[in-house]
């Protein structure tokens, strides 16, 4: 349906009189609206008043743009000619229906307080700002999404209750999700505080692995049902690994280099040094197993990030960076990478379970 719109302004001078008729033209020619102003369709020897009771009576208009500087305010305020009548009938509809959305306050003047120049019965109102050429352009298509009811952003319909609600087991890394999806925002349009948003990524991570992780019981025996724990373990592990990954492509996307100094060392620095016993409890190997697996795994997946991006150089940073070899002699450096390699006792363990036995188990695993 093509949108109607009656145009509400104040003579204020002949030149805003022309910046008004210019917004009603390009309406119309460039916005696709049926635009009634008193300029194109009040004729000499016409009743202004019949004019404006088009306003209460003519069903066709669906919007009334109240296009307000201070001229409009202070005669709307005063009841005063033209513009008061106007203001009369508009304050009633508005006051007789507070959700009403027909009345649209356009912003055209600010005060010497740079507050917006509105009547008083629009001041508490959303209003589209036109107060300056810059902030037109910068609205106009707001403005023509409105009319044509076609927002740039649309509320999404209700969905499902999530099926985590109702588990008895399992984790899905709430807060790391919303710390990525915070991350991912802040790098596609350049926001200033990606560190900490960085941080906060890492920190609510390492906060949710220990919860995960904390979910089994703590068992040394290594017979068949420890090792199906570790197996949930691993398992447990799989969505904040994919966020962990996620990340780790988008940064290398963006920057490869980049990606590498500020987030997969980070990362794989706070893993490695999760491959420890949980603070504050007695060591636990399947934990520390499982731990030292997924480092082992994210190095692999921070190399396939960068070949995903031809990111050569960046590659050569990873691979050279001084990761510590074992966590029993921290200031013991490898060269680089490498230093990230599990053997895992239990995964060969769990491989002698197998019907089929893996040359490497945890190749298997993480496949």
């Amino acid at each position: 349906m093509q949108p109607k719109v009656f145009i509400s302004y104040s003579w204020t001078n002949p030149a805003y009189q022309e910046e008004v008729m210019a917004i009603a033209d390009r309406l119309i020619s460039e916005g696709g609206i049926d635009t009634v102003i008193d300029d194109y369709d009040l004729k000499e020897g016409q009743d202004v008043n019949v004019f404006m009771e088009r306003l209460k009576h003519d069903e066709s208009l669906h919007f009334c743009l109240i296009l307000s500087d201070s001229a409009y305010a202070k005669k709307a305020n005063e009841r005063n000619k033209g513009v008061g009548t106007e203001a009369q009938i508009i304050s009633k509809e508005i006051y007789d229906s507070v959700d009403q959305t027909r009345f649209v306050p356009v912003v055209m003047e600010n005060d010497d307080q740079g507050k917006p120049c509105l009547p008083t019965f629009l001041q508490s109102r959303k209003f589209i700002d036109f107060s300056s050429p810059e902030k037109r352009n910068q609205n106009w298509e707001r403005l023509v999404r409105l009319l044509h009811g076609k927002p740039a952003r649309v509320k999404p319909a209700i969905g499902l209750v999530p099926a985590f609600l109702d588990e008895k087991v399992g984790f899905h890394f709430v807060a790391t999700r919303t710390a990525l999806s915070s991350l991912r925002i802040g790098l596609m349009e350049g926001k200033p505080g990606i560190a900490i948003l960085r941080d906060d990524v890492l920190d609510s991570f390492v906060s949710e692995i220990r919860e995960a992780s904390n979910q089994v019981p703590l068992n040394d025996s290594l017979d068949d049902d420890e090792i199906r724990r570790w197996e949930s373990l691993l398992r447990i592990q799989v969505p904040a690994r994919d966020l962990l990954v996620d990340w780790m492509l988008i940064e290398a996307k963006i920057d490869a280099e980049r990606a590498v100094s500020k987030c997969m060392i980070p990362v794989l620095e706070r893993v490695f040094m999760l491959s420890a016993h949980l603070e504050g409890k007695p060591s636990d190997q399947f934990v520390d197993d499982a731990m030292a697996c997924l480092k082992y795994e994210l190095a692999l997946y921070s190399i396939a990030c960068l070949t995903e991006v031809d990111g050569v150089a960046a590659l050569k940073l990873l691979f050279e960076y001084p990761f510590p070899k074992w966590r029993a002699y921290p200031d013991k450096m490898c060269a680089g990478l490498v230093g990230l390699y599990h053997y895992s006792n239990i995964a060969a363990a769990w491989n002698e379970q197998q019907t089929t036995k893996w040359i490497s188990p945890l190749s298997q695993l993480f496949k």
